[in-house]
């Protein structure tokens, strides 16, 4: 009977060993959760932008020398040739070109500096045509245009993140590009024509404002406002040629106060 006893013990212990022993198995650990990614505006930047440019400008003309003064007074005082045509009419153009820049965040403030250089075409134009049938000469048209063909800009970045992923900022810095003029006076039925033309390659200021949103890790698409204001200028305008202008009486200085321009446009970077 003992040894009965004894071997049914043995076939308990044997038995429960292996659910012991899967009692005893392991924890199993679940994996952590993917990390949130880290937002950081800071290194450089690579980019392309497109959208409108609209611009003015305001041409007036002067007589260069005493003889021109004097030849050109009366119909100047009986308002048949004005020298100023008025403001240039705000001529619009697309424009598209590429930036690059570099940022810096420090906390939830970016410091950076951007360079970018643009094609575009917005020609303002001043224009008058007078039928002189009541003072005493003849008809009278003249022309005033400008074009800028290009400009570029190199500026600072002052910015404020207003969640990781979404930044304001204001901008300024100089501005440059060509400007091309023209100037005309014209008699047509005498044949008396005045012109001149200049081209400049200028440069100015620029200031403005704009929006960035990080979408992706290395992406950002954003919109930008910029206004331009280059420098001033002079060139001459003469009649040689011309049936009643000789080189003493047909001498104009011409004066431009500056082409101005403003930039609204659409800007996606890569950044490195």
């Amino acid at each position: 009977m003992r040894k009965l006893l004894l071997t049914a013990t043995a076939l308990v212990a044997l038995v429960g060993t292996p659910a012991l022993a899967a009692d005893m198995a392991a924890p199993v650990y679940k994996a952590p959760p993917p990390m949130a990614p880290v937002w950081s505006w800071t290194g450089f930047y690579i980019g392309l932008n497109g959208g409108g440019t609209w611009g003015r400008d305001h041409l007036t003309s002067s007589p260069a020398d005493a003889g021109t003064t004097a030849f050109w007074a009366p119909c100047a005082a009986a308002g048949a040739c004005p020298f100023d045509y008025g403001n240039g009419s705000t001529g619009t153009s697309g424009e598209f070109g590429a930036q690059a820049g570099y940022n810096w965040q420090v906390s939830n403030f970016l410091i950076g500096v951007e360079t970018d250089v643009q094609w575009t075409n917005p020609k303002s134009n001043s224009a008058v045509a007078l039928v002189n049938t009541t003072n005493g000469f003849v008809p009278f048209n003249g022309q005033a245009t400008s074009n800028l063909d290009w400009f570029g800009t190199t500026r600072g970045r002052l910015g404020v993140l207003a969640t990781p992923t979404w930044l304001l900022y204001g901008t300024g810095g100089v501005a440059y590009g060509t400007v091309k003029r023209t100037w005309t006076q014209n008699f047509p039925i005498t044949g008396q024509l005045v012109a001149g033309a200049n081209t400049q390659d200028a440069i100015g200021w620029t200031a403005g404002a704009g929006t960035e949103w990080m979408f992706a890790q290395n992406w950002t698409v954003g919109l930008e406002y910029l206004y331009l204001k280059f420098e001033s200028t002079n060139f001459g305008a003469t009649g040689f040629g011309s049936v009643g202008c000789t080189a003493a009486n047909c001498n104009f200085n011409v004066h431009s106060s500056g082409f101005q321009a403003n930039v609204a446009r659409l800007k996606v970077n890569y950044k490195f």
